[in-house]
């Protein structure tokens, strides 16, 4: 961890764990979450949502990691969470329908963002964390349109 200071005059701390290798990703993200602070914020109880990056079907890298999504899901529920919501939306072109006609993006369909989450592998990894700890009740993935 490094500090840095720019022309603002502002100190901080800035944290990155980069690992594509998923049986590492865990320790990973439990370590710039400590680096950052750590989840003292989050209070038994309370329900999170969580955003992944899901702009597309495409699995990671060029969407959030499933291994990086379900670890954060496991800390939330380790620090008593209530519910926690794994939520995004996919970029209008992976959602919008487009009419027959005009071409034009009208309407849009819920559907392919829960897609994006399955293809991605996020959902069955997010599910996994859940149903492992006893939380599937807790434990919802879905879309902002929701």
């Amino acid at each position: 961890m490094k500090s840095t200071s720019g022309s603002t005059g502002r100190k901080g701390t800035a944290a990155v764990a980069e690992n594509a290798d998923p049986s590492r990703a865990e320790a990973a993200v439990r370590r710039v979450v400590d680096l950052g602070g750590g989840m003292d914020w989050l209070k038994p109880g309370q329900s999170v949502v969580i955003k992944p990056a899901l702009n597309s079907a495409h699995s990671f890298p060029f969407t959030a990691s499933p291994a990086s999504c379900a670890a954060l899901v496991r800390m939330c529920l380790e620090r008593g969470a209530k519910k926690v919501t794994v939520a995004d939306e996919t970029g209008f072109e992976h959602t919008m329908f487009r009419q027959w006609k005009t071409g034009h993006f009208s309407g849009f369909e819920k559907d392919l963002t829960i897609k994006s989450f399955k293809r991605t592998g996020i959902y069955a990894a997010v599910r996994a964390v859940a149903d492992e700890l006893g939380a599937a009740d807790r434990v919802h993935v879905t879309t902002f349109r929701e």
